[in-house]
């Protein structure tokens, strides 16, 4: 298979995966949500560890560890917040800000101005974030954006593309250092460890109680959530990271699909049509 197919499973995985915690979410909390997300994948993972060879690990691979897991865990929980309080259809496409947010922090600290197709794909950006809620036009010009200020979960998500911007290179250092199939089922056995860590410290042990509510609808969350990580790492080490996360974002589409489908959520069409243009503008920034 080609870099690109693997990209693409991640990007369809990942919509699945989303959809069904929004389901989740009707009962849960987004502690418990995390806690799902990486739990219910350590049982897939127990028949390939007598499989997978563990490749020589250096001081690099575990520096990047270290850096990568506590953001993963708050950007972890501030994903699912914003998955549970607003609809998806808002939230996920604000995930195109993350080559953004790139774009900008590399001006802010080392002065480098983005190109002209890097202008073109902010620009993008930014006008697919209007077209996201443009039923409400009719109210006036900025009225799509000022729609937007009262979705506190589009607002949590931009949080949540920030964090990614960072954690996207811990994640390509990590694979380099290793092996895809070795850093998927360590990295997310030792995020769930940490992460569980977390929660007997803050005291919201009750989300570990909360694992056995609903196990299918659980599992298959962890199954996804586990191709994910797979075939997220194979690509990641097959070709550039900026290619690789442009084509992981069409998750976006995948999820505003399947939200409309199995959700019921309206304005499919204009979200579509939002996320789209987004999903271009990515594409101006790191690919073209």
């Amino acid at each position: 298979m080609q870099w690109y197919h693997y990209a693409f499973l991640t990007a369809f995985t990942l919509g699945v995966v989303d959809t069904l915690v929004k389901k989740a979410a009707e009962k849960n909390d987004e502690y418990t949500l995390t806690l799902v997300r990486l739990a219910y994948a350590l049982p897939f993972i127990i028949p390939f560890l007598f499989f997978i060879k563990i490749p020589p690990l250096d001081s690099t691979f575990f520096t990047a560890t270290a850096f990568a897991i506590p953001i993963d865990i708050l950007a972890l929980i501030l994903y699912q917040r914003a998955i549970k309080i607003s609809p998806l259809s808002l939230t996920l496409p604000f995930l195109s800000f993350t080559p953004v947010f790139v774009v900008l922090t590399s001006f802010v600290l080392l002065r480098e101005m983005p190109d002209k197709n890097g202008l073109v794909g902010i620009a993008l950006v930014f006008f697919g974030v209007y077209l996201l809620n443009i039923h409400d036009i009719y109210r006036g010009f900025l009225e799509p954006l000022k729609s937007l200020k009262k979705e506190k979960g589009a607002r949590t998500m931009l949080i949540v593309a920030f964090l990614f911007s960072i954690n996207i290179n811990f994640g390509k250092i990590m694979a380099i250092h290793s092996s895809p199939d070795f850093l998927a089922t360590f990295y997310i056995t030792a995020l769930t460890i940490s992460y569980v860590l977390y929660l007997i410290a803050t005291g919201k042990t009750y989300a570990i109680k909360k694992l056995k509510n609903s196990p299918f609808l659980f599992s298959m969350i962890g199954l996804f959530g586990l191709i994910h990580f797979f075939t997220h790492f194979i690509a990641v080490t097959m070709t550039d990271l900026a290619s690789m996360i442009s084509v992981k974002r069409t998750s976006i589409l995948f999820s505003i699909i399947f939200a409309a489908i199995f959700l019921k959520e309206f304005h499919f069409t204009e979200r579509l049509i939002g996320a789209a243009v987004m999903i271009v503008g990515v594409w101006f920034i790191i690919v073209l």
